[in-house]
Order: structure tokens, then C-alpha cells, then sequence
């Protein structure tokens, strides 16, 4: 598949730009844009994943990470709290969302492991990126969801150095890590 930018990067989130919203992700290899477009190491991709959604949330694990940026000095490096889930993505399914035919990349295929905030409020934000209620009550099946909102937040950042063949690592990007 060949992809043409009709309209400027998204600069919404970092100085470099990156893929607009209107490209969805999963419908192109996890590296395709790496060599046309200069991002950060941790690009940012846009993937509904609310076919994902009860395997996510029924599968979440609130751990510490260590793996934080460590602070100078005798402190050593500070963790943060996250939550942690993995779902099973394979290449060739529908997208939703996306253009009648258009399927997962089998770049995809494998697990992709979603990190995002460990509050209360993260779990609440991540249930209504999902359309699900935000008090935690019935999780809707997978496959069970008639398409995305438009205003659905659908903005992941992917872990490079986490990552490896068949293991994709995402991060929630919320609206508090807009740049203006």
C-alpha cells in the first residue's frame, strides 16, 4: 500500500510532527514511517482499539515500573505507577474505523502491550477511550462495537526500545501531553 499525505504532520504533540489522525496505524507496518518522517525515538501512531478493549481492561495489571527516568543524585531512579495489559492483534482482520476492506498490517501480528497511567483517573480515561462507561460496569465484547466516535481519543505512543518482533509496546498519549 502506497500512502500520500494530503495535509501537514500533526503538531499537536511534539515540534517534529507526526502522522495525522486521519491514517490509522494498524492498516500500515509499525515501521513505515520511520525513514520518511523525522520523529523523536518514541513515535506517536493513531489506532482505535476498542475491538481490544475487554481483553485489555479484564487483563490490566497495576504494577510499579522501574524502568522510569532516573533522577540525579544518591536517589537513584524514581518508578512511576502503571497500568499494564496485553491483547492478541493478527494481521488481516478488519480495521475499524477505517476504509471497507482496509486490514491489520501483518507487521501487527503478535502482542501488543498497552501501558497507561496507574490512577484511578488513568483506568477511567482508558475505559472511555474504549466508549465504556468510566464506573468500570459491563465491558462490551469483543467484536461487539458498531465503529469509533469521532472524538474517541486514539493516540498511542510506540515504544521502540521496548519493542521487538511479534511484542508492540504502546503508551496511552492523553490530552495532557498536548503541547498547546
Amino acid at each position: 500500500m502506497i500512502l500520500t499525505l494530503t495535509q501537514d504532520l500533526d503538531y499537536s504533540f511534539t515540534t517534529e510532527g507526526d502522522v495525522p489522525g486521519y491514517i490509522h496505524s494498524l492498516a500500515l507496518p509499525p515501521a513505515y514511517f520511520h525513514k520518511i518522517i523525522r520523529t523523536g525515538p518514541n513515535p506517536l501512531i493513531n489506532a482505535d482499539l476498542t475491538p481490544w478493549a475487554s481483553e485489555l481492561i479484564t487483563q490490566a495489571q497495576h504494577m510499579l515500573d522501574k524502568s522510569a527516568p532516573a533522577t540525579p543524585g544518591p536517589e537513584g531512579a524514581v518508578g512511576k505507577w502503571v497500568y499494564r495489559s496485553r491483547c492478541r492483534v493478527r494481521g488481516r482482520e478488519p480495521v475499524l474505523g477505517a476504509p471497507a476492506g482496509t486490514t491489520v498490517d501483518q507487521g501487527w501480528n503478535g502482542a501488543l502491550i498497552v501501558e497507561w497511567e496507574g490512577t484511578n483517573e488513568g483506568m477511567a480515561e482508558l475505559r472511555e477511550r474504549f466508549g465504556l462507561p468510566a464506573d468500570g460496569s459491563s465491558a462490551r465484547r469483543r467484536g461487539s462495537v458498531g465503529g469509533p466516535s469521532k472524538d474517541r481519543v486514539k493516540t498511542w505512543r510506540l515504544i521502540r526500545d521496548r519493542s521487538r518482533p511479534g511484542e508492540i509496546w504502546l503508551r496511552a498519549v492523553t490530552q495532557r501531553d498536548r503541547l498547546h
